[in-house]
Parts: C-alpha cells; sequence; structure tokens
C-alpha cells in the first residue's frame, strides 16, 4: 500500500467518523448564576456536572426550521441527539416537539423531553426554553421532579399531561417574524438536587 495515500485516507476517515457530531447539540457545565440567566445567553462548551445545559439547534436534517416545519408539513419532530449528555446518572433521552390545536390564525407547538436514570429515585430541576437570537419564544420550569424506578415515567413522548410541556402559543405573524430571524435553539437546564436541597 502507498503510505503517502494511506497518510490521506486515515484522516480523512476519522474526520467522517466525528462529522456526524459537529454542529449538533452541546453541552456543558454552568454556575448558579449562568443557570438563571441562561435562557437569555448561552455559549458552547462542554462538561458533564450539575447543573448542565443542553443547547438544541431546532433545525431538521435538511436544515429546515423545526418550527417551520411543523406548522406547514407534519404535527410531530422527535430527536435523541440529547441522549449522549448524562449529568450523575441523569439523561434526557429525546426531545418531542408536536404542533397543538390552536385558534385561527395562530399556531401552538408543545415541547417535551424524556429523561431517565440509572438511580431508583432522583431529585432535579427541568427548565425548557426556545430562544431565537436574544429573543426567548418560552420558557417553563419544574422545581424537584423526582425520577427514576419508583417514580415511573417522567416526560414520556405522547403523555397528554399540560403539568409536563411547555407550551407556545403565537400568531401566524409572530411565527413569521421568528422564521425570519436566527435559528431557534431549544435550552434544557438539568440541576440535579441533593439530598435535603430545595
Amino acid at each position: 500500500m502507498n503510505f503517502a495515500r494511506a497518510n490521506v485516507i486515515v484522516p480523512f476517515l476519522a474526520l467522517l467518523a466525528v462529522h456526524p457530531l459537529l454542529g449538533q447539540v452541546s453541552a456543558r457545565e454552568i454556575s448558579e448564576q449562568e443557570a438563571k440567566a441562561a435562557s437569555a445567553k448561552g455559549a458552547p462548551a462542554q462538561g458533564m456536572k450539575s447543573p448542565m445545559l443542553l443547547e438544541l439547534p431546532l433545525k431538521t436534517k435538511s436544515g429546515l426550521s423545526v418550527l417551520n416545519f411543523l406548522r406547514t408539513m407534519s404535527e410531530v419532530w422527535r430527536t435523541d441527539e440529547t441522549a449522549g449528555y448524562v449529568v450523575d446518572e441523569a439523561r434526557v433521552t429525546g426531545v418531542e416537539i408536536r404542533r397543538l390545536k390552536a385558534k385561527k390564525g395562530r399556531t401552538r407547538i408543545g415541547v417535551e423531553v424524556g429523561l431517565s436514570t440509572t438511580w431508583f429515585r432522583q431529585d432535579l430541576d427541568l427548565t425548557l426554553a426556545v430562544v431565537a437570537g436574544d429573543r426567548e419564544i418560552g420558557k417553563r420550569v419544574w422545581d424537584n421532579l423526582t425520577i427514576g424506578n419508583d417514580a415511573g415515567a417522567v416526560l414520556v413522548f405522547g403523555s397528554s399531561s399540560k403539568e409536563r410541556a411547555l407550551e407556545i402559543d403565537l400568531s401566524d405573524a409572530e411565527w413569521a417574524s421568528i422564521d425570519a430571524g436566527p435559528m431557534p435553539t431549544l435550552r434544557i437546564i438539568v440541576d440535579i438536587q441533593e439530598d435535603g436541597e430545595e
């Protein structure tokens, strides 16, 4: 085998193996102050300590905004890109965004995440925020969620519980202005609660 050719092929194959990971969801450790401000700002970095911030660009594989995709082509969009990130055994197993029934001239979506842990029981705080540039489109915070074997499934896909979803309801004109701006991002903050912590 020609060694000069091998020196080109091996790095190229290594790049192909890593390429699907580039430009997708990012995770990092954040301070308490950053956790409070995360719905307004975020910077990509790596880290898996609590609280953990996941930033998921809301775009389809074809590059279309998920929000536009839901308004024009489909009723549901799912991804499991978040499943590779773990914080103290807890993981966001996937994200589901679905179009909900809305009044004429308006569009409503529901954002849900699947959570799992290998612990028997684990308490955490969860924040979901959809942002586009500097604009926060919607945000919801859950304090002291319990996940694990004794808690049953939390935020299971297909759940009809309004308690477990971030719902966003905007006029079609507001959605159009969002579509014209930067690609929206879903920010997920998982903050593990230690024993006795509120």
